[in-house]
């Protein structure tokens, strides 16, 4: 007689949620940065910001910039993300976030150029003016 074999059995999506549950990210806090002026120094009200999963550009979350260009993104839930800007209706640039060996952040043209980001989201990021 051959060894019996066991299954185990699966009630509804049971298994699925469990499964689920096991592999979820935990949620990061991002702290409160700011966009400022490239050339002056001064935040840059109403810039929106947009933590985007990394190959798929899916966005996060995103928020406003507030009086002084500071902006907290709050949790997101990817240990890693990338930041992009849009200040188009401010009149500024738009791209993603990039960190420069001197450890400052600026804006890029592409995500080819840009930083993948975590909980130390840059302190401060400088965005130029369009002409």
């Amino acid at each position: 007689m051959a060894p019996e074999i066991l299954r185990p059995v699966i009630i509804g999506g049971l298994a699925a949620g469990i499964w689920a549950w096991l592999r979820r990210k935990p949620p990061i806090l991002v702290a409160t940065t700011r966009v400022v002026d490239a050339s002056t120094g001064k935040g840059v009200t109403g810039v929106v910001v947009s933590a985007v999963r990394i190959n798929t550009e899916d966005v996060l979350t995103s928020v406003t910039t507030g009086t002084g260009g500071g902006y907290t993104l709050g949790t997101v839930a990817e240990e890693e993300f990338g930041l992009r800007l849009d200040g188009r209706a401010v009149g500024y640039e738009s791209g993603w976030v990039h960190e420069s060996s001197t450890g400052t952040a600026h804006v890029v043209g592409t995500w080819g150029e840009a930083n993948s980001w975590g909980p130390d989201a840059p302190a401060l990021t400088r965005i130029t003016k369009l002409s």
